[in-house]
């Protein structure tokens, strides 16, 4: 109890100091609500809802805590088709390196001693240590390292990976060092800047900036015994279980995965068997659609208009109106038990012992965008003949 009061008496010291705490406690730990903030800002702090091609934008990350942070990180997912990444302080494209891809803010930069600590702090840090020293938040010496193809999510598709990239983003409190943890208090404290060079005319919103949601990568942790020093921390702490993202101006989701194709399996059977012609069916796959029907339809989809299979036996990267291609429709989708939705487009009148490499991708059109399977499948009709037989049709 003793050391409480000390404790509540620093916090309030501090609000009369200063307002913006470095130093601060509260009653008890939370360890169920913190957040991170996402704010866009040009050059000389201001806030910005878009930027500019050849223009740069910063993205400040802030975080808010009632309790004693020793550990928290992010991994922040960004649009690389739109923005390009540079370095803390340029205005063009240049070696990125973890030592230049960011700039830490406020009292995450200080890695000296905490500035004017008040008499209950000093002799909090002299009953317990002794040594003397009481360090800041940024003697923990935040990481921050820009883009490496090993960090992307394990669910992105290619599609995504050719779109996006990442940041990663940890901090560690110096457990080697009386090192004050990250507790703001209630109040958003910014953390680090990033800045990025725009590509093209952007919005800058969730679109193009947002957070990985596992929980291994964007989190924050208390300390349940809210201790303020490191080195006398000894519960393990606590993730926050009600972690919340929020973008200045307001709370936006992350943008949804995008509606890809993929190929998937071929079928065959036998059109004319005395004639040794197959049908070779070649399956799409619709991955993160959800089934938009018709108003009072329980048939009609709304919003794609054309889905099949494009195919050539001399064109290995097929597309609609393309040189040597040929468009066969499919005209009914399925629900798929591995995920999303399929359909089936027949190719007919193909020899079963035609040696010929077929390619062949599905697409789906929709809104008016055509959306591709993001390479082609190949059979031959022998191959496909022989895993027909396989899969029990007949001998020619």
């Amino acid at each position: 109890m003793k050391r409480f009061n000390k404790i509540l008496a620093l916090v309030l010291a501090l609000a009369m100091m200063c307002g913006v705490v470095s130093i601060c406690a509260s009653a008890a730990a939370d360890t169920t609500n913190a957040a991170y903030k996402i704010a866009f800002a040009d050059n000389d702090g201001n806030p910005i809802t878009s930027v500019a091609a050849g223009s740069t934008a910063n993205v400040i990350v802030s975080m808010k805590t009632n309790g004693y942070s020793p550990c928290f990180a992010f991994m922040a997912i960004y649009d690389s088709v739109a923005l390009t990444h540079i370095r803390q302080g340029g205005s063009a494209v240049q070696s990125l390196k973890p030592v230049n891809c960011a700039e830490l803010q406020g009292f995450f930069k200080n890695t000296g001693n905490v500035e004017n600590p008040s008499e209950d702090l000093i002799q909090h840090e002299d009953d317990e240590i002794g040594v003397g020293d009481i360090f800041d938040w940024g003697s923990a010496e935040p990481t921050a390292t820009p883009h490496t193809d090993a960090m992307y999510p394990a669910s992105f598709t290619d599609a995504q990976k050719a779109q996006f990239k990442c940041i990663n983003f940890g901090y560690l409190a110096n457990s080697g060092k009386t090192c004050l943890t990250v507790n703001t208090n209630g109040e958003f404290v910014a953390v680090v800047r990033f800045r990025f060079l725009a590509n093209v005319d952007t919005e800058l919103n969730s679109s193009v900036f947002y957070f990985n949601d596992d929980t291994t990568k964007t989190y924050i942790t208390i300390d349940p015994d809210d201790e303020p020093f490191s080195n006398l921390q000894t519960s393990s702490p606590i993730a926050v279980s009600n972690l919340t993202v929020e973008y200045e101006g307001g709370v936006t989701p992350p943008p949804a995965d995008p509606i890809t194709v993929e190929n998937i399996t071929t079928q065959v059977q036998w059109q004319d068997k005395d004639a040794g012609k197959i049908r070779v069916a070649f399956r799409g796959n619709i991955k993160n659609y959800d089934l938009n029907l018709v108003d009072g339809s329980q048939t009609e989809i709304a919003d794609i208009s054309a889905m099949g299979v494009v195919y050539s036996k001399s064109n290995a990267d097929p597309t609609i109106g393309g040189a040597n291609c040929t468009d066969v429709n499919a005209w009914t989708i399925y629900d798929f038990t591995s995920g999303g939705y399929f359909f089936r487009a027949v190719v007919g009148n193909y020899g079963y012992d035609d040696t010929t490499t077929l390619y062949a991708k599905a697409y789906i059109v929709i809104d008016g965008q055509t959306i591709y399977a993001p390479s082609a499948m190949t059979t031959t009709g022998a191959q496909a003949y022989t895993a027909g037989l396989a899969n029990g049709m007949s001998a020619k």
